[in-house]
């Protein structure tokens, strides 16, 4: 990456654990903390600019396919009576009447 004179800065609050993360890729790649944050921000930037911002959008439908599926499981109706939910009421009571003695 060609240097380029800095003429703004960013803070960010950033948990000690993420900053020493970052501080030791940055010495792995032999380069400063600053630079591979721009660089970080400029691929991800130019992947936002040619889609949505996901790095695989494949991916990203699959996964929306695999969650949608887990929770279509969990929707729908409750198999039984269709008038279920207005005898709630009376079947809660016959079965606490049962189970109490009332």
């Amino acid at each position: 990456m060609a240097r380029m004179q800095k003429t703004e800065t960013v803070d960010l609050p950033t948990p000690r654990s993420l900053k020493e993360e970052l501080e030791e890729a940055a010495r792995s790649r032999h380069t400063s903390v600053a630079d591979l944050l721009e660089q970080i921000v400029r691929e991800w930037l130019e992947r936002f600019r040619n889609g949505n911002g996901s790095e695989n959008e494949e991916d990203d439908e699959e996964q929306q396919r695999r969650l949608r599926a887990e929770v279509m499981k969990f929707t729908g109706t409750i198999e039984g009576e269709p008038d279920w939910s207005e005898s709630v009421r009376p079947r809660v009571r016959a079965k606490l009447a049962q189970k109490y003695g009332r």
